[in-house]
């Protein structure tokens, strides 16, 4: 019973956490200008990498760093944001942004969609397959309480995408909703550890380099010496 207790109270904590840390985020964006707002919701998916401790003992990424930022210094980190990358990661994010947009149209552009949300950040992936009303028929035909799921023109209900690595692979399913809609579907990603494991290298190619952290550094200690000054 006390085992039980102990962890309700864990989760609440970490519940409540979560949810002010969520709720100061949305406060932050919602003070952005405009013009920064719209360069946020391109870039945002790229800004989930860790900030080194040598740079803020207190970790976090890139995104919650950037939110804290005076707008004048979220300026100069927009300035700076492709210099202090890896060569080629410009062209082949905005590239993946056009195949995004040309690949997937769902009543939004391609990039904002979860398919293009994945193909942005890992690429297409080396093994894509689909599963049809009539494959989930023959495996739940000995289900009398089965019932036949919404479907696409093509018969599609599942599109799964496989990526394959070193001693692991990750698979993303996605599922048909209607009008040419596909939803991420979050419970049937086979390994959430695995998940992580592929994000966090797909990133490597859009993270700051070492010279490039240092350069983040530079912005939080001058943000850091004019709240001093101010104060």
């Amino acid at each position: 019973m006390k085992k039980v207790i102990v962890l309700f109270v864990l989760l609440f904590f970490i519940f409540s956490f979560t949810s002010c840390v969520t709720f100061r985020l949305e406060n932050q964006l919602k003070k952005l200008s405009p013009a920064i707002s719209q360069w946020y919701k391109v870039h945002s998916i790229l800004m989930e990498t860790k900030i080194p401790r040598w740079i803020d003992e207190r970790g976090g990424s890139e995104k919650m760093h950037f939110l804290r930022l005076p707008q004048e210094i979220q300026l100069k980190y927009i300035q700076m944001f492709w210099e202090i990358r890896t060569e080629g990661a410009r062209g082949e994010y905005y590239n993946r942004i056009a195949m995004a947009n040309k690949s997937y149209r769902e009543g939004k552009p391609g990039w904002k969609t979860d398919r293009g949300k994945i193909l942005i950040l890992c690429g297409f992936p080396q093994y894509r397959r689909f599963i049809t009303v009539y494959d989930l028929a023959l495996q739940n035909r000995s289900n009398p309480n089965w019932q036949q799921p919404a479907c696409s023109n093509e018969g599609y209900v599942y599109e799964i995408w496989t990526y394959y690595q070193r001693r692991f692979s990750t698979q993303y399913v996605f599922k048909y909703r209607s009008g040419n809609t596909w939803d991420r579907n979050y419970s049937s990603v086979i390994s959430l550890e695995n998940q992580t494991h592929l994000e966090r290298e797909c990133r490597k190619l859009f993270a700051p380099t070492e010279g490039g952290w240092e350069e983040w550094g530079n912005i939080l200690y001058q943000w850091v010496k004019a709240r001093k000054k101010n104060d």
